[in-house]
């Protein structure tokens, strides 16, 4: 793309991002690679799998025929309700970062959400397609509000809130 925006690479540099983060919050976080390595879906979901994972996120850039197409978005497994949850709040929590954003957590038959067999959701950062959604994946600022929103639904999701419920208090 004219923006110079390449997908694997926003990934990684988000997935670094969350790691940073969950780890200052206390999470236990393993990646499924660390630099431009290509890991298949199935072996990503695996890895999780055999790690004993309690939550797996699996992270990307949308693209669509049209630019008109914006915001990020989350799926989950239709079967899972925890992924369900999860997907949600994760959806929420972007939301609130950029209110525009009208798009909400779908279900997603998805080869690598089908495989992990832990709570999991499939993370949308915006749509490569779309100049606003680009623009907004260019600033770190903005990196690093979606790598916060994320952390904040994953601590929700931990302590067991429901999306659209008000945020249960810090008692830590």
């Amino acid at each position: 793309l004219p923006s110079g925006l390449v997908e694997k690479e926003i990934n990684l540099d988000m997935a670094l991002r969350l790691e940073r983060a969950l780890k200052a919050s206390g999470a236990q976080v393993v990646l499924t690679r660390r630099d431009d390595t290509f890991v298949s879906l199935d072996d990503r979901a695996q890895l999780a799998n055999e790690r004993g994972a309690h939550v797996f996120l699996s992270l990307h850039v949308n693209r669509y025929p049209s630019p008109e197409c914006f915001g990020a978005q989350t799926f989950y497994f239709p079967s899972s309700e925890e992924g369900r949850r999860l997907a949600l709040l994760i959806q929420e929590e972007l939301l609130e970062i950029y209110p525009p954003n009208y798009r909400q957590a779908l279900p997603g038959n998805y080869r690598v959400l089908r495989v992990a067999r832990m709570p999991a959701a499939l993370v949308e950062i915006g749509f490569v397609t779309n100049a606003t959604d680009r623009a907004l994946m260019q600033r770190e600022d903005y990196r690093e509000a979606v790598a916060g929103a994320i952390v904040r639904a994953l601590i929700r999701f931990v302590r067991g809130e429901a999306a659209g419920a008000p945020a249960l208090e810090n008692t830590s």
